[in-house]
């Protein structure tokens, strides 16, 4: 059976964990939140094999139709402000990437009742409301 993973983000750990799923013959989604450059992925060489998507983290109900429309097994949230410098200038976009897109996902799950693994990644980024 080939596993379905959601990868929410595009950064470097969105690109190396996408590798290493295709190398395991899994499918993989990846969302971002505008279409851009997805170097990463060209770096490896893999941006013509997994599926890229258009995604808000803030809106419940694009959160909602990605998951029905794909019905992952596991879905990596890596969305947020990777620079520490970012963080501190950008406080209210760096607390709705991390904060409130991974509950607004979690909350999806739960009120729909969705059977699947979430995992989150360690952010590292400092937030002073």
């Amino acid at each position: 059976m080939n596993k379905k993973n959601l990868i929410i983000g595009t950064g470097v750990l969105a690109a190396y964990l996408s590798l290493q799923l295709l190398k395991n013959k899994e499918k993989v989604i990846v969302t971002s939140r505008h279409k851009k450059n997805y170097k990463n992925f060209k770096y490896l060489r893999i941006e013509n094999k997994v599926k890229f998507e258009k995604l808000n983290v803030k809106n419940k109900l694009e959160i909602k139709n990605i998951i029905k429309k794909y019905n992952p097994d596991k879905i990596y949230y890596f969305a947020g402000q990777s620079s520490l410098t970012k963080s501190l200038l950008m406080k209210k976009e760096t607390f709705n990437s991390h904060f409130t897109g991974t509950k607004n996902f979690l909350d999806i799950l739960k009120r729909y009742k969705i059977k699947c693994k979430f995992f989150k990644a360690n952010s590292g980024y400092i937030f002073k409301p």
